[in-house]
């Protein structure tokens, strides 16, 4: 090894051996300088700009740096999924059933009548009986309204994904749109790793042909962590309506 001379600005490297790290599945190079104190402090802060960690011990005048430098990126592939549910409060109204009743219904009222919620409702509250027969799907909210329930639970499937890698790969992918949210796309267009795809349910019947089941991107976030970008996107798969968003014709770009 190279003398150490006091005063000495420049360190010298005694020794480098691999590392794992088992939690993290990083594999590293530990590199252990020795100088005086001014090369150390120097050496430091060249690490710190590069965002490397290190330990610092010295006896005597000698000082010793231990350095650890990874030799694998956090890969792009190695992604965090979370899929979860979430609930919403629909009204009766929005039964496809009566959905389909109130299209008929309203088309033929006469001006000044009741709509055919309206109707359902004072049926509800003895007002009146204008809904008439031949409607099963008003005679059920009827009874429901009647015991005091307004509306039912549907259920929707969220779909969150967070990727980190360095700022020094974050490509324009991580950058925020607001495009995107304006389509919905099928399970299929979102090229789901297999693991993730399994924990997804089939696409259910539709409950009014005024909306589509499909995956809309909800909410967007980038964070900044040290040398890191990290990208979190979700996604919720619901019943989105045809007329506010249109079906994409290509696959997520995430």
């Amino acid at each position: 090894m190279a003398a150490i001379v006091k005063g000495d600005p420049t360190p010298i490297l005694r020794s480098t051996f691999p590392t794992f790290n088992a939690e993290t599945k990083v594999y590293s190079l530990q590199f252990e300088y020795v100088g005086t104190e001014v090369a150390i402090r120097g050496l430091e802060a060249q690490m710190k700009a590069r965002g490397l960690s290190y330990r610092i011990t010295h006896d005597g005048p000698i000082w010793t740096m231990l350095v650890d430098e990874p030799q694998q990126t956090i890969d792009e592939t190695i992604d965090r999924w979370e899929v979860f549910t979430e609930a919403s409060e629909k009204s009766l109204f929005e039964l496809i059933g009566a959905v389909e009743e109130a299209e008929v219904y309203d088309a033929a009222r006469a001006d000044g009548d009741p709509t055919y919620r309206q109707a359902v409702e004072d049926a509800a509250t003895a007002k009146s009986s204008t809904i008439g027969s031949g409607r099963p799907t008003a005679a059920a909210i009827v009874k429901h309204l009647k015991s005091n329930v307004t509306g039912w639970q549907l259920d929707f499937i969220g779909l969150r994904r967070t990727r980190r890698v360095e700022q020094s790969v974050a490509g324009s992918t991580y950058r925020l749109t607001l495009d995107t949210g304006l389509l919905v796309y099928s399970t299929a267009q979102l090229n789901l790793p297999a693991v993730v795809a399994f924990a997804v349910p089939p696409t259910p019947a539709a409950i009014s042909d005024l909306s589509s089941w499909g995956w809309r991107k909800r909410s967007q976030r980038v964070e900044f962590v040290d040398q890191y970008v990290e990208q979190t996107v979700e996604l919720l798969f619901a019943p989105w309506s045809t007329l506010a968003y249109g079906a994409a014709s290509a696959g997520l770009v995430w």
